[in-house]
């Protein structure tokens, strides 16, 4: 009895692994295939830098006053200023959303008062606007 249990535990492994190669071969017609129809392919290099082309030097600080600059945060919590009344809404909407909900309920002139407030004061903190939109919203 056990010679045949081991005759079929046998049989099943061969057979296993015969599928097993069988699978791998048909992998590498397949990978042979891809490979052949890339053959005639050519890479797009109109994005690539020319070797000659000189590159700036990076340094982790430009990059993150790049990022500063382009957010409208200044480190600290400052907002940048000079920015004009839509650029001041979106700099709310993207870094500050929940000063940007509370804006949005104010009224028109409501929200032109926390933007001068805003133009004058230099640096204008996310605290100090905060409290003012707060405080207009306390008023009505």
């Amino acid at each position: 009895m056990a010679f045949i249990c081991r005759s079929i535990i046998n049989t099943v492994c061969v057979t296993a692994l015969l599928f097993a190669l069988k699978a791998i071969a048909a992998d590498d017609e397949y990978l042979k295939m891809l490979e052949a129809e890339a053959k005639g392919l050519e890479v797009d290099k109109s994005g690539q830098l020319d070797q000659s082309q000189e590159t700036d030097e990076v340094s982790p600080e430009s990059i993150m006053n790049l990022n500063l600059k382009s957010s409208g945060v200044q480190e600290g919590g400052a907002l940048q200023p000079g920015l004009k009344q839509e650029e001041f809404v979106e700099v709310l909407k993207k870094n500050f959303y929940g000063s940007f909900v509370f804006y949005q309920k104010l009224d028109s002139i409501d929200q032109q008062t926390v933007y001068y407030n805003y133009t004058k004061s230099s640096p204008a903190y996310i605290d100090s606007i905060r409290q003012d939109i707060l405080d207009h919203l306390k008023d009505r």
